[in-house]
């Protein structure tokens, strides 16, 4: 995990820095598209992620709930 988490941190200035110099020029319109599609991709990814997470946590309480006090049921629930 470590050796992942150094390649993304040696790989991002590489791929930053060709929209960092494409952004000196106003009229360029290619960066903002490009801007715009991954931030639209995030906020979809983001309330993907936002459902997947209420989902299992109200999952996790019914089990909470029906576990009756049996232990093993109840760590379940957790």
């Amino acid at each position: 995990m470590i050796q992942f988490i150094q390649k993304i941190a040696l790989l991002s200035p590489t791929i930053v820095l060709p929209f960092i110099a494409l952004a000196a020029d106003p009229n360029n319109q290619q960066v903002d598209t490009v801007l715009d599609n991954i931030r639209q991709d995030l906020n979809s990814v983001i309330g993907i992620l936002t459902i997947l997470a209420t989902l299992v946590f109200i999952w996790g309480v019914i089990l909470f709930i029906t576990s009756a006090g049996d232990p093993s049921k109840h760590a379940d629930g957790r």
